[in-house]
Order: structure tokens, then C-alpha cells, then sequence
């Protein structure tokens, strides 16, 4: 059986605190495994994706644009993150109680 040739992009969601992407989100990345690379970059994957009808996410304050895939799990996922992250902003901004005496 003859293996399928990579497009250049997996899938894979991020399970490590320390990975640049959002945990828990399906995203797209190079495909590290498929030599020579046809992507050089985990953006490059994403446009690549895209052009193959993969539909990504924009518009999600506080989440990078054409990374993450349109999926309701995503959506649901990366709108609490971008509502954590504006409540932690808003809270930092925020003077504290009797602050201003």
C-alpha cells in the first residue's frame, strides 16, 4: 500500500503550556515529518490549508487569525480564552478599592 504524500500542514492541538499555540486547540502546523519541507513555516501551513478549502478562524480578540480551525468546539474554546484574557486586562487596568484615597 503506497503512503499518502503530505500536503506540508497537520493538524494537532497543543497540549503543552509552552507550545506558542492556545491549549486544547485544533490548529495548524508544518508538517515536520514531510521531507523536504513544502511549507517552511507554521503560516505557510495555514495559507496551504486554506487554498485546500479548510476553513480557519478570524475575528477572535486576543486569538492570531488563520491559525485555528473553524470548528464549534474552537469557537467555543478560543471565545472563553479571548474572554479570559479581556477580563484579566480589564482587572489589571482596574484601580483597586480604596485606591484613590
Amino acid at each position: 500500500m503506497e503512503q499518502e504524500k503530505s500536503k506540508g500542514y497537520v493538524f494537532a492541538i497543543c497540549q503543552d503550556a509552552e507550545d506558542p499555540y492556545i491549549c486544547g486547540a485544533l490548529h495548524v502546523e508544518r508538517d515536520d515529518q514531510a521531507i523536504p519541507w513544502s511549507c517552511e513555516t507554521d503560516e505557510e501551513a495555514a495559507r496551504a490549508a486554506e487554498r485546500d478549502g479548510v476553513k480557519l478562524l478570524y475575528g477572535i480578540p486576543y486569538v492570531e487569525d488563520g491559525v485555528y480551525l473553524d470548528t464549534p468546539e474552537n469557537r467555543q474554546l478560543l471565545g472563553s480564552y479571548s474572554r479570559d484574557v479581556q477580563r484579566t486586562l480589564i482587572n489589571r487596568k482596574s484601580p483597586r478599592k480604596g485606591y484613590d484615597r
